[in-house]
């Protein structure tokens, strides 16, 4: 600053003051992003807690910012979710915008809206609707009961009601039959034994027995399945869901006009189900493989933007194509078969070949004169998928064909073809000028272009782990020659001699201390003319300085047999004492 002649106060006003900008409007907090999947429930976890999304976004794939107070959700870059971020209390935070409509409806029945309710006729209605909610174990067992008084009171004047609910309550008439009889007068007044008693009159029509009586007035289940039957397999899933809403409780305060809703939506999924194991099937996917699945963070330049633009489809409904280039090993087949798959999804026809089949049925297929009916269904389908162009070049009509397959799916269907072979060599591949110059400009020019560049993803996940041996800690040379020489009766020698039993033979073998003494111990038996210490199970070597080493079984016993490895252990510790006593005791 001395040589400048100026102070940093100086240069501040002069040159950065005017620069500066206000502060933002709000603090800057710190944003960390995730990935989660929407699960059946329409929620996500997010930090222990669950937040709501669309319903319609179940088994989607979702991007998460978190931050300190607030939870965004964001599917294909627009956000779908906004919930307060939760620390404490319920762990689900539920938007009712996101429930499914059959959901709103029953979270929207609830006792205060039955008090409520209650409360616009009188307090003794108000009454006798808290007094049945507190009869039932759950109060939700009690909302059809609810329901029906309150729907029995409809046209009905504010004071009879009234004096119905009174007497109800007195006579402790907690259900809508009993409710109904007071109303139109048909009640006893003797108590509630003889209200709740209160039957009405069948008239007798006819000598056969009737199907069904007040005691039990649900409607009849096997002739509605029977006639769903009789509709053919179109209605299975209608028939099959039926079954099952009959025995839940829940689903008798349901109106008919819900009853249809849900079956009708059930009847909706099973098809798409059946059509997407259907899609599936006829595709011939080389790989089960899911746009979900992919792996980003591999180094092979995948352009995740792109790919993710590509799983929406919607380049498939543009009739336009994907080339997918690159060495051997990068994913490309798994790639085009994630993006088949989602197809399926999707209700799109898909059909996968690899080439050199492909121009194999075609050969065939000119033979025994099914080409045309080949190439039809092959036209047919909205996606097909060529793996593995090239590299070898084509020959004899197989650039006839692949021109006639090309043009059958110009602006009618979409291409994809993955090759190891970079797209500016595709010209010499296919060999016929005037014939590459047309399969060319209807794939390329409409495409679009994944590059991928890399290591081989099999080599890196075929790469050996290190060997356990390696990893092995040794005991040390030093004292592994102290233990052998005590056993043997001297001092630990400056080098290993020349007589020692595992030393004849000059061969290296693994320290093995317990065996070593064990062999020891048999020697110097043999030599002394006393008892021989075996190991249990010990087969004697040829030699005393043959490279064969003992078996494993006694040394490394099989897991699971505790009983045998302590009798193994016992034993070595006898032939040990026997042992040290023979060298204490030899000259």
């Amino acid at each position: 600053m001395r040589k400048l002649g100026i102070s940093r106060r100086d240069l501040f006003e002069k040159i950065e003051r005017d620069a500066l900008g206000p502060l933002p409007a709000t603090e800057w907090e710190f944003a960390e992003w995730k990935r989660a999947r929407v699960n059946i429930d329409y929620h996500i976890d997010a930090e222990s807690f669950f937040y709501s999304v669309p319903h319609a976004l179940i088994h989607a794939e979702v991007d998460v910012r978190v931050t300190e107070r607030m939870i965004e959700v964001f599917h294909r870059g627009q956000r779908v979710g906004l919930h307060e971020r939760r620390y404490m209390g319920a762990r689900h935070g539920t938007a009712p915008e996101h429930m499914p409509s059959v959901h709103r409806r029953y979270a929207a029945w609830t006792p205060d809206r039955f008090r409520r309710w209650a409360a616009t006729i009188g307090p003794h209605t108000e009454g006798l609707i808290a007094a049945m909610l507190a009869a039932r174990r759950h109060p939700e067992q009690g909302f059809r009961t609810c329901l029906g008084v309150l729907k029995l009171y409809r046209g009905v004047e504010a004071a009879k009601a009234e004096a119905v609910s009174a007497r109800a309550l007195e006579i402790g008439a907690f259900n809508c039959k009993s409710v109904a009889a007071l109303l139109t007068g048909k009640s006893r007044a003797s108590g509630a034994g003889d209200a709740l008693r209160q039957r009405c009159s069948i008239t007798k029509i006819s000598a056969v027995p009737a199907i069904t009586t007040e005691r039990n007035p649900s409607m009849l289940a096997h002739p509605t399945l029977d006639l769903s039957n009789a509709l053919g397999p179109g209605l299975y899933g209608l028939a099959k869901w039926f079954k099952e809403l009959e025995h839940k409780a829940e689903a008798r305060g349901l109106e008919h006009a819900e009853w249809l809703g849900l079956l009708l939506e059930y009847e909706l999924t099973l098809r798409r189900q059946k059509r997407f194991e259907t899609r599936s099937r006829a595709a011939r996917l080389r790989h089960p493989a899911s746009v979900e699945d992919v792996d980003y963070q591999s180094t092979r330049g995948l352009d995740r933007a792109l790919f993710l633009k590509l799983a929406a489809c919607d380049w498939i409904a543009e009739r336009r194509n994907l080339l997918i280039t690159g060495a051997s090993g990068l994913g490309k087949s798994w790639l085009a078969c994630a993006l088949g798959q989602k197809a399926c999804r999707q209700d799109i026809s898909v059909l996968y070949y690899r080439v050199p089949r492909l121009f194999t049925d075609l050969t065939v297929a000119h033979g025994d004169g099914s080409y045309g009916r080949l190439l039809r269904k092959i036209a047919r389908a909205r996606l097909l998928i060529l793996d593995d162009w090239g590299p070898e070049a084509l020959v004899g009509d197989q650039a006839r064909d692949l021109l006639e397959i090309v043009e059958d799916r110009y602006d009618a269907g979409s291409l994809v073809i993955t090759s190891q072979v970079p797209v500016d060599r595709w010209h010499e591949m296919i060999g016929i000028l005037t014939i590459a110059d047309a399969i060319l400009d209807r794939v390329i020019h409409n495409a679009y272009r994944l590059e991928l560049s890399g290591d081989s993803l099999r080599k890196r996940r075929s790469a050996p782990w290190p060997h356990r041996a390696a990893q092995r800690r040794r005991p040390h040379r030093g004292r592994l020659a102290e233990r052998r020489a005590a056993l043997a009766g001297r001092a630990a020698p400056a080098e290993r001699r020349a007589d020692h039993p595992r030393q004849i033979a000059g061969g290296a073998c693994r320290p093995r201390p317990l065996r070593d003494a064990l062999l020891i111990s048999s020697a110097r038996g043999d030599a002394g003319g006393r008892g021989r210490a075996r190991p249990l199970g010990h087969r004697e070597p040829a030699a005393l300085g043959s490279r064969r080493r003992l078996r494993r079984g006694p040394i490394a016993p099989r897991k699971g047999h505790c009983a045998r490895n302590m009798a193994i252990v016992r034993h070595f510790a006898v032939n040990m004492i026997r042992t040290a006593q023979s060298l204490r005791t030899s000259p």
